[in-house]
C-alpha cells in the first residue's frame, strides 16, 4: 500500500490603511459551511461602524467606492474536451516548471504542482479580471469561467470513487478546498457562490487576534482532510493580526499497487547516494509483475506501476525514472522542461535499449503473464517478449515549502503575489488593498508493500477455479534496479493529468 498526502496553503494578508479601522462584530466562530444559500449579491458578514471608522461597503474618506463584483458566474460543470485538454497541459507543464524551480536535488523530494495550480485557480475568483487572466495565463487554463468549469469536472471526476474520509484503510483520492476568513470581515456573496459551486470550498470564520488558537482549527481541517497524515500545514507566525483571509487546499491519495511485491522478498540491500555513501535500505522486490510495463529512451528508463482502481473509473499509475548511469538526480532535474518531461512518460517516444542492459533468460509464464511479456516486447523495442525483474526501495519522504510563492512567481506568476487586485473577495477589498502575501505547501509520500498483501489475498480468493496454463518462454530480461537517486510521478492514466512530482535522494 502506499500513501500520498498532500496539503497547500494560500495566504491573503494585507494590513488596513489610513482612514478610519473598522470595529468588528464578535461572532462565534463556526466551522466549514456550505456556502451555496449565500445571495449572488450580498457580503457574507458585516462589521458594525465605530466613532470614526467606516462599513467596508461604505466609501471611507479620501478612497474611491470599490466596484460590484456583479452576479455569480455560475456555468453547469460539463466542460468542453478541447478546455479539459488544455487544462491537463497547463497543469502538467506548470509541474515540471515547478519541480525544476525547486531545484533541490540533494534531499528527496515531494510536491504537488497539481494542489499548487488548484489553490491559484481559487485565487482567481477573487481577482479583477486583469489578475484572474494572469493566474489563468500561469496555470496553463481557458480563460474566463471555462477554466474553472473544466477544473470542476476534473476534480470532481477524480474524487468520485472516494469514500467516507473517517475511513483511513479505504483507497482514496480526495480534494478538498476551504476558505478561512477574519472573524467579522465581510466576502461578496457572488465570490462564496463561484467558490461552492466550481471548487465545493467550505467557509469558517478564525479570529487572527487568537493567531495559535486559529491555526489550530486550521491544521484540525487539513489533518482531518488528510487522514492524519498532514496535522501541521499552517507554520507558526503564519497567521498576523493583518491576515484578513485564508484559502487551503488539501489533496489525499492512498492506493493499492495492481500487482504486488512479495514482503517476503524485501531486504536490505545497497543504495548509491549522490554523495558516494552505500546505506543499506530495505528494497522490495518484483518478478516479471504483470501490470508492469517499461521503456526506455535518451533520458530515462522508465518503469509504470499501475495502482488498482479507484472507484469505478479513476486508474493512476506511478511512473519511476532511473537516468542512465553517469548522469545524478541533479542532472536531471536541470534539464528537465514539459516538453521533456511529456517525452519521457509517453512509450511512443522509447527506443530500444542498449544490448548491455538486457540479458537472455528462459521462465515458465502462466496466463496472462504470456501476453503481457509480449506487450512490454512492443513498448520497450526489444527482441523477444520482456520481463522486467524490479528492486525497489521504500520510501517515505516529507517537504516543506515555506516560499512557495518565490517559486510560482518565477514559473509564470510574477505579478500575482502583492498585487492589489483581489476586488472580488470583499467590499473591503479596495480599502484594504487586499492582496496575497505568501503561500507555502506540506507534502508527505510513502511508498511499501503493505497494500498488495491485500491485493494479493484478492488475487487469492478469485483465482480458485483453478490453475491457468503455463508455457516455457524465451525472454529478455531487464534486472531493473533503482538502487541510485531516481525520479518519478503519479499521474492519472486517462487525462494524462500529473498529481505529485519528486525524487528520491536517500530513502
Amino acid at each position: 500500500m502506499s500513501s500520498k498526502t498532500v496539503v497547500v496553503v494560500w495566504v491573503a494578508a494585507m494590513a488596513l490603511v489610513a482612514g478610519g479601522c473598522t470595529r468588528e462584530t464578535r461572532t462565534p466562530d463556526k466551522g466549514p459551511q456550505s456556502n451555496n444559500a449565500q445571495s449572488n449579491n450580498t457580503s457574507t458578514t458585516t462589521p458594525s461602524t465605530g466613532s470614526g471608522g467606516s462599513s467596508p461597503g461604505s466609501t471611507a474618506p479620501g478612497n474611491a467606492a470599490p466596484k460590484a463584483p456583479g452576479k455569480a458566474r455560475l456555468l453547469p460543470l460539463k466542460a468542453d474536451p478541447a478546455a479539459r485538454a488544455t487544462l491537463v497541459r497547463g497543469l502538467n507543464t506548470l509541474t515540471a516548471r515547478l519541480y525544476k524551480a525547486h531545484g533541490s536535488a540533494e534531499k528527496s523530494v515531494i510536491l504537488s504542482p497539481f494542489s499548487a495550480g488548484a489553490a491559484m485557480a481559487l485565487l482567481a475568483l477573487g481577482g479583477d479580471d486583469e489578475l484572474a487572466a494572469r493566474i489563468a495565463k500561469g496555470i496553463g487554463m481557458p480563460a474566463g469561467m471555462t477554466g474553472h468549469q473544466a477544473f470542476a469536472e476534473l476534480v470532481a471526476r477524480l474524487g468520485a470513487g472516494s469514500r467516507d474520509e473517517g475511513d483511513q484503510k479505504a483507497d482514496a483520492l480526495a480534494i478538498a478546498n476551504s476558505l478561512w476568513i477574519k472573524r467579522g470581515y465581510p466576502l461578496n456573496g457572488a465570490f462564496t457562490s463561484e467558490l461552492a459551486h466550481y471548487y465545493g470550498a467550505s467557509a469558517s470564520t478564525m479570529d487572527v487576534s487568537r493567531p495559535e488558537k486559529a491555526r489550530a482549527r486550521i491544521n484540525a481541517w487539513a489533518a482531518k482532510k488528510t487522514r492524519q497524515k498532514i496535522k501541521e500545514a499552517i507554520p507558526p507566525s503564519m497567521i498576523k493580526p493583518t491576515t484578513r483571509l485564508l484559502l487551503v487546499n488539501a489533496v489525499y491519495l492512498k492506493a493499492r499497487w495492481q500487482d504486488k511485491f512479495d514482503k517476503g522478498l524485501t531486504a536490505p540491500k545497497p543504495f548509491h547516494t549522490a554523495g558516494g555513501a552505500t546505506p543499506k535500505v530495505q528494497t522490495m522486490h518484483a518478478r516479471c509483475p504483470d501490470a508492469l510495463r517499461y521503456h526506455y529512451n535518451k533520458h530515462a528508463e522508465v518503469v509504470r506501476l499501475p495502482y488498482r482502481y479507484i472507484g469505478r473509473n479513476v486508474g493512476l499509475e506511478m511512473a519511476l525514472m532511473l537516468p542512465p548511469k553517469g548522469r545524478s538526480i541533479g542532472d536531471f532535474v536541470a534539464a528537465l522542461t514539459p516538453d521533456r518531461l511529456a517525452e519521457i512518460l509517453d512509450a511512443k517516444h522509447a527506443v530500444a535499449p542498449p544490448k548491455a542492459l538486457i540479458k537472455k533468460t528462459t521462465r515458465v509464464l502462466y496466463g496472462s503473464s504470456i501476453y503481457n511479456a509480449g506487450k512490454r516486447k512492443s513498448e520497450a523495442h526489444t527482441k523477444r517478449p520482456l520481463c522486467v525483474d524490479l528492486a525497489l526501495p521504500r520510501f517515505t519522504t516529507n517537504t516543506f515549502v515555506g516560499q512557495l510563492g518565490t517559486l510560482l512567481a518565477g514559473v509564470g506568476f510574477k505579478d500575482v503575489f502583492f498585487v492589489p487586485k483581489l476586488t472580488r473577495i470583499s467590499p473591503a477589498a479596495a480599502r484594504d488593498k487586499l492582496k496575497a502575501t505568501r503561500a507555502v505547501q506540506k507534502a508527505f509520500i510513502m511508498v511499501d508493500e503493505l497494500g498488495t498483501v491485500a491485493a494479493a489475498v484478492t488475487a487469492v480468493g478469485a483465482a480458485g477455479a483453478g490453475m491457468p496454463s503455463s508455457q516455457r518462454v524465451d525472454l529478455d530480461l531487464r534486472d531493473m534496479r533503482f538502487d541510485r537517486p531516481f525520479a518519478y510521478v503519479i499521474r492519472e492514466v486517462k487525462s494524462g493529468l500529473i498529481l505529485f512530482i519528486g525524487h528520491v535522494a536517500k530513502p
